[in-house]
């Protein structure tokens, strides 16, 4: 079916301004008038031709649907993303500065260094927007999830498992800051110091970065423990100074 032909016959006669009505129209005269009057070249009927051969011949159409890529390449800025169709989105940090290839379907986004995909987001609908996501954060930026948590005081030793769930049940709210000071401790005292002193804050039960902290610097992880009375925390993570004191022996 030739364009002119379309233009200058069907469109002429067709007066309804309706998409739906133009669809129907065109299929009905497509099949009733175009394919079945005599071809001025051939003098054959379009759709007697088709059927005869040019039917036999079709290959099957494919399972998948073929998509037409958007194909461009980008430079991944300093905040690890790249600019597509006035919204950034995320890479893994790694790639900060590096030129990538970005293939899109108007649907997905799909980010490839050479061959190897590196990152794929959903496109998004608004502008100005930052779609990132934190499996592509700097390591010393990511979100830590409770469990790694666990898992990381865990290495610590066995004494470090206790006081990280006691700081989850007493300390809800500061949990997660006091865990990451206690592991912080790893780069300036050895892991037997730290989960020593762990072991020493959990006999006086008083279990805080601060407590563990001060235990490490003092050198007290391996000095006679004291019967004192229990300690709970406050909501200001205070108590009596001198039960400070004792924890450790600082009076000694």
């Amino acid at each position: 079916m030739r364009i002119n032909n379309v233009r200058n016959n069907f469109l002429k006669a067709f007066e309804s301004k309706s998409y739906e009505d133009l669809i129907c129209g065109l299929r009905v005269w497509n099949d009733e008038i175009c394919n079945k009057r005599v071809h001025g070249t051939t003098r054959r009927r379009p759709h007697d031709i088709f059927l005869e051969s040019e039917k036999a011949a079709l290959q099957p159409l494919p399972s998948r649907r073929f998509q037409i890529q958007d194909v461009s390449h980008r430079r991944v800025n300093r905040m690890g993303h790249v600019a597509y169709k006035q919204n950034y989105y995320s890479v893994p940090a790694d790639y900060m500065g590096m030129n990538v290839r970005l293939e899109s379907n108007g649907t997905i986004l799909r980010i490839y260094d050479s061959s190897p995909q590196i990152a794929m987001h959903q496109l998004s609908s608004s502008i100005g927007m930052f779609v990132s996501l934190a499996a592509h954060r700097p390591r010393e930026k990511r979100m830590v999830s409770k469990e790694e948590y666990h898992e990381m005081m865990g290495q610590i030793g066995p004494n470090a498992y206790t006081p990280f769930d006691r700081l989850v049940e007493e300390v809800p709210r500061h949990w997660g800051k006091m865990t990451q000071g206690i592991l912080a401790l790893r780069k300036r005292f050895t892991l037997g110091q730290i989960e020593r002193s762990c072991a020493r804050a959990l006999h006086f039960h008083a279990i805080s970065y601060q407590q563990v902290k001060r235990i490490c610097e003092n050198a007290m992880y391996d000095l006679p423990r004291e019967d004192v009375l229990t300690m709970g925390f406050s909501d200001e993570f205070q108590h009596e100074l001198s039960y400070y004191d004792t924890l450790t022996n600082y009076w000694t």
